[in-house]
């Protein structure tokens, strides 16, 4: 009887459990926490594309993540040099063109104008939008990039990404959780610009 009454007390705390997961949508239960997104919103398909140059300037970044935009623009210019997508990729993260008392056109024009200077094709900026690091937290990330041909001054690319890594260990049963420190925010950018590249 004791059996009995033990085995269904554990089907029915499957059960419970199962429900949560369906009910709530969390992924987590899969154990696919902090699932990595990617939004297009522009992408013109460029001829001759692996013969061409882009300069790759760096990051602007908030004040409380001084430093990380010049990290992010660095990674973009690893995984853009292993792609293989651009025949010659620059990296220029000593560049003022992101100066915040001018506006965004006028520091995209500085970019333009720099990129015209040394005669690339392309440059690439962009814009760390959060990069909060969580600890016991959930940390969050938001990188927005940009490429634009220099010659006609078009936007040829634009995407945004976005990821949120939970601190919890999500193998466990919602109310056992136990503590676990989120992920650090520079090591989510990393796989985040490594999606992004795959996009371009």
């Amino acid at each position: 009887m004791i059996n009995t009454t033990f085995e269904l007390l554990k089907k029915i705390a499957a059960a419970v459990l199962i429900a949560v997961c369906v009910l709530t949508g969390l992924t987590s239960c899969a154990g696919t926490a902090g699932k990595k997104m990617v939004d297009v919103f522009i992408h013109r398909e460029q001829k001759n594309l692996k013969n061409s140059s882009i300069l790759v300037f760096n990051f602007h970044d908030p004040a409380y993540a001084e430093g990380m935009g010049g990290y992010v623009a660095e990674r973009f210019h690893v995984n853009l040099l292993e792609s293989k997508k651009f025949k010659v990729v620059g990296l220029n993260i000593a560049s003022p063109w992101n100066r915040i008392a001018e506006t965004e056109e006028g520091r995209l024009l500085n970019a333009i104008e720099e990129g015209c200077a040394k005669e690339y094709d392309y440059i690439m900026v962009g814009e760390l939008k959060a990069f909060f690091y969580g600890g016991i937290n959930a940390t969050r990330v938001t990188i927005k990039v940009r490429i634009i041909e220099t010659s006609t001054r078009t936007t040829v690319f634009l995407a945004e990404s976005s990821a949120r890594r939970e601190a919890k260990d999500p193998s466990f049963p919602m109310d056992t959780q136990m503590a676990k420190t989120a992920e650090h925010p520079k090591s989510a950018a990393e796989t985040m610009v490594k999606e992004i590249v795959k996009r371009i």
